[in-house]
């Protein structure tokens, strides 16, 4: 289940908001809800799961373990907006012959 944040989370949306997704809670079906993201385009969504995101398939959001890392997250992309996004792992490639 998505619900809406709790109040006091204005500057959290609005950072997000930024960065052109919508902040939300996502309650699993056993457990806590946690801080997420929905409707980030696909690079936003690759560089928060390299930022400690992980995505939360019953909800259809990206899902963090805290408001801390969330917003550290979002203060990151939000400093790194318009800059390239590295590889995070490229795996050796066997050489043929």
């Amino acid at each position: 289940m998505i619900r809406r944040p709790r109040q006091g989370n204005e500057g959290t949306a609005e950072m997000a908001s930024r960065l052109g997704c919508t902040l939300v809670e996502a309650v699993p079906r056993h457990g806590h809800a946690r801080p997420a993201l929905v409707g980030c385009d696909p690079v936003l969504s690759q560089r928060m799961k390299a930022l400690g995101a992980r995505w939360d398939s019953f909800n259809q959001a990206l899902a963090f373990a805290g408001w801390p890392a969330l917003q550290a997250a979002l203060r990151y992309a939000l400093d790194q907006q318009g800059r390239p996004v590295a590889p995070v792992a490229q795996q050796d490639q066997p050489h043929p012959g």
